[in-house]
């Protein structure tokens, strides 16, 4: 069939009026149609052959592609939304980075003062130290000094304590002997009236004049002051000596001396002066 052959042959519709109508047949392989191929097909022009035929499928297809053309827009236009965010996203995490960055290195910095002022600390510490230590020394050198010097002090003391108990010792053996005299002296029978070897005279006898210096009061057995006992220092000795007193003077208490029966004047120095 020719391209021109449009209307349909198997129709066999009448054709409208007024169209032209041309032979249309096919062509063996040599000589002209045949007639019997022939068939009369209405006369179209090039511009209506031309002209695009709508039909359902073509419908279809321009839907899908319309639908198609939508969904890729969407997904550029949701991709774009989305790049745009993890731009945002990365733009912001790049801030947040940098703003930790300089955090840290604020907090690096301030790290870093602290531990200068705490080296300072310890170099102002370790001068104090050793100041100190210094002064320790110093304490030390000067307490040593002390030491010796109280050594040298407790020697000392120690041979004073000798010589001090070598003389109580000895004044314990003066005091034993002194003792053993005034237990003698004690057995002795003291007169009422006392005569001197001398003068034969009598003395009233007062026993609340003051004691004198040295002196020590003696009671019999009734508890009553009978005597005095004074030491009297004799050449190297002091012995004890038995007295009475009789009287009371601006220089000295006058006693009378049991042991030898004269009369003496003992002043406050503890000389005896005889009287007779």
């Amino acid at each position: 069939m020719s391209l021109f052959a449009v209307h349909d042959i198997e129709t066999h519709e009448p054709p409208p009026s007024g169209v032209e109508f041309m032979a249309v047949g096919s062509t063996g392989p040599a000589g002209p149609p045949h007639t019997s191929d022939m068939a009369m097909v209405p006369y179209k022009t090039l511009e209506e052959l031309m002209k695009p035929r709508t039909t359902v499928w073509t419908r279809v297809h321009l839907i899908i592609l319309y639908a198609l053309l939508g969904a890729g827009t969407y997904f550029l236009l949701t991709l774009s939304t989305y790049q745009r965010s993890i731009n945002n996203n990365q733009t912001q995490a790049i801030a947040n980075l940098g703003s930790a960055i300089n955090n840290e290195k604020t907090g690096m910095i301030e790290q870093q003062k602290r531990i200068n002022g705490i080296t300072g600390n310890l170099e102002a510490l370790a001068n104090q130290l050793g100041n100190w230590t210094e002064k320790t020394t110093n304490h030390v050198a000067g307490l040593d000094r002390t030491v010796s010097g109280l050594t040298g002090s407790m020697n000392t003391v120690a041979s004073n304590m000798t010589k001090l108990n070598t003389r109580l010792a000895a004044q314990d053996q003066t005091n034993a002997s002194m003792a053993a005299r005034l237990s003698k002296l004690e057995m002795a029978t003291v007169p009422t009236i006392l005569p001197t070897s001398a003068s034969q005279h009598i003395h009233s006898i007062d026993m609340s004049i003051p004691m004198v210096n040295g002196g020590t009061q003696h009671f019999n057995a009734m508890n009553e002051k009978d005597y005095w006992i004074v030491q009297r220092i004799q050449g190297p000795s002091i012995l004890p000596v038995r007295v009475l007193p009789f009287a009371n003077t601006p220089n000295g208490v006058q006693v009378h001396s049991i042991d030898d029966g004269r009369d003496y004047t003992i002043t406050k120095e503890g000389q005896w002066i005889p009287l007779n």
